[in-house]
């Protein structure tokens, strides 16, 4: 069986925001045996945490950047809905990032 699905639009779906001609090009896939449907392109988060690494003595938080935000915000709109992050990308900033740039999302 060939879990690959045809069309249809991604649970990150929003009518009228996300582009649905970039969507219709992306393939996806079953993610092994649930109904969750992930993009075959991935957005690749190593460098999200990178900026925001500092050596403050005060431990200040920082905000994140526009263009990280943007860029994830982008990324989603044109259908990618897999993001690879990891606890060893920007010593845990990039999950952090991700994840409250994502939670509009869930929502």
């Amino acid at each position: 069986m060939n879990p690959t699905i045809s069309y249809r639009p991604p649970p990150t779906y929003v009518e009228g925001w996300s582009d649905s001609e970039s969507i219709k090009q992306i393939q996806y896939n079953r993610l092994g045996q649930t109904d969750l449907l992930v993009s075959l392109i991935s957005f690749g988060a190593a460098h999200v945490g990178r900026n925001m690494m500092t050596n403050d003595e005060n431990h200040q938080q920082q905000q994140i950047p526009q263009s990280v935000i943007e860029a994830i915000y982008e990324a989603i709109r044109l259908g990618i809905n897999l993001v690879d992050t990891s606890p060893y990308y920007g010593m845990g900033l990039s999950e952090i990032i991700v994840g409250e740039v994502k939670c509009f999302f869930l929502s």
